[in-house]
C-alpha cells in the first residue's frame, strides 16, 4: 500500500475557494460571451428592419414604354420620388394601371399638359 499524505484543512479550503473562483470566472465569460452574441444578433435584425422601412420611394421607373400613349385614356400622373434612379413620370389609366414614361418625350408632356387642363 502507499503512502498517503494529508492535506492541511486550511490547504482544502484554499483549494474549494479556487475553484469555485474558477467556476464563477467561467460563468461571468459565458454570459458576456451570450450577451455580446445578443447584441450582434440584435444589430443584425435591427439593420434588416431599417433596410426595409418607409424611407425608400414607393413608386420608381426603371424603364420607359417608348410607345406613344393616348391622353384620352389617361385619368393621372405623379413624377418619381427624387431618391430613385432614373426620373420619370407614372401615367395611371383609367383602368388603374401605371406605366412609366420618360418625361423628355415631348407626347409626355402633351399628356401632362391634357391632365392639368382636365376638370377634376
Amino acid at each position: 500500500m502507499g503512502i498517503r499524505q494529508r492535506r492541511s484543512p486550511m490547504l482544502v479550503q484554499t483549494i474549494q475557494s479556487v475553484s469555485i473562483v474558477a467556476i464563477i470566472v467561467n460563468l461571468v465569460i459565458m454570459k458576456a460571451a451570450n450577451i455580446l452574441l445578443l447584441c450582434m444578433l440584435g444589430a443584425a435584425l435591427l439593420s434588416t428592419v431599417l433596410c426595409h422601412s418607409g424611407n425608400m420611394p414607393a413608386d420608381c421607373c426603371f424603364s420607359f414604354v417608348k410607345q406613344r400613349m393616348d391622353k384620352n385614356l389617361m385619368s393621372s400622373y405623379h413624377k418619381t420620388d427624387h431618391r430613385c434612379s432614373l426620373s420619370g413620370i407614372i401615367l395611371t389609366t383609367k383602368r388603374g394601371r401605371s406605366i412609366c414614361v420618360d418625361p423628355e418625350q415631348p407626347w409626355v408632356n402633351t399628356i401632362i399638359d391634357f391632365l392639368n387642363k382636365k376638370p377634376r
